[in-house]
């Protein structure tokens, strides 16, 4: 059996039949659709900055005969979807075995040489003003990841900025590796109680009963669902080789994505989903001031799918940088 908490009381509804299995799935997180999976039933999940927990257990009903009562035995399970990524593109992963055994960090093909083996996020041309001057400035940025769009949690994502302007002024100030933010976003989209509607009820959570391959739940139509975002990861940078192309009007950064440990995998299921965007916000340099932007100040996104093991085949992925590992639950931080 299956619980989905909530922070204050909800009840179950009925278990869906087949007439109605398709209305439950047409809820289903984009992810589904861009990245290959969709799990029926959620990962487990007990994160204190989200007000929903998933909880799974097994119970053993022992009856010992008549007139006697029956004894129940109950065991937490942890739950995680098999979520398998592709293999990895076959110039990443001839750099990965060639490096297999070394401590040393390994620098990976960038977009210009490797291009199949990139994501370019879209371009942005980000217009501003130098603070002090009030001096225009133009800054193209473009944004790489690597292919393909699938991680393991127990992984990183390889990024590659390019930054053009015809100010070289402008990019000897941007192009630094404290400057570029860019993050791994978690959405998580789980149920929410509504007190308008559910007085008087002593419940705290929904039971996922009756669960069948062929089918999912049919929660009560009064239990509303919000979607919770936290930023689990920032990428580090850092400049790559003297190789990569260079120029007065074009700098590149190298720079990776490192987990958190503990990070629950991407997951489609209708009440509870999780999902993960690569965002790039607006640079961290109080001189300039950027009028081309979200409310959010975000310049481009991108939905990733986050993996609970390594692809069936090839090396696994070797960091340039030693990454400093946090707990996702704990917030501590370790090597």
């Amino acid at each position: 059996m299956g619980h989905v908490h909530s922070p204050t009381s909800i009840s179950s509804g009925p278990p869906l039949n087949h007439e109605n299995q398709a209305s439950a799935f047409a809820g289903t997180s984009a992810s589904a659709q861009v990245n290959r999976f969709g799990t029926l039933l959620p990962p487990s999940s007990l994160d204190n900055e989200i007000p929903a927990t998933v909880q799974y257990e097994a119970n053993l009903i022992v009856t010992h005969g008549l007139f006697r009562s029956e004894t129940k035995i109950t065991a937490g399970i942890t739950f995680v979807p098999t979520v398998t990524p592709l293999p990895l593109p076959l110039e990443r992963r001839l750099v990965y075995e060639a490096a297999r055994g070394s401590d040393q960090g390994v620098i990976i093909p960038g977009p210009i040489t490797d291009p199949t083996g990139w994501f370019a996020l879209p371009s942005r041309t980000l217009t501003g003003l130098v603070n002090n001057t009030q001096k225009p400035v133009k800054i193209k940025c473009e944004l790489y990841i690597a292919q393909p769009l699938s991680y393991s949690s127990s992984s990183f994502i390889p990024c590659f900025l390019s930054l053009s302007s015809d100010d070289s002024r402008v990019l000897d100030a941007l192009c630094v590796p404290s400057c570029p933010q860019v993050h791994l976003i978690r959405k998580i989209r789980h149920p929410t109680h509504n007190p308008a509607n559910n007085v008087g009820e002593s419940a705290n959570m929904i039971p996922l009963q009756g669960f069948s391959a062929a089918g999912t739940f049919d929660l009560l139509g009064k239990v509303q669902h919000v979607t919770t975002t936290t930023l689990v990861a920032q990428a580090i940078w850092w400049k790559p080789p003297k190789n990569i192309e260079q120029s007065a009007f074009r700098r590149s950064l190298a720079g990776e994505i490192h987990f958190v440990r503990g990070l629950v995998p991407s997951s489609s299921c209708s009440f509870f989903s999780v999902e993960y965007f690569v965002q790039m916000a607006l640079f961290n340099n109080p001189s300039f001031v950027f009028h081309d932007k979200n409310e959010d100040g975000v310049i481009a996104s991108q939905l990733v799918e986050i993996a609970s093991t390594h692809a069936l085949k090839g090396p696994i992925p070797v960091p340039f940088i030693r990454p400093l590992h946090t707990n996702a639950a704990t917030g501590t931080t370790s090597k």
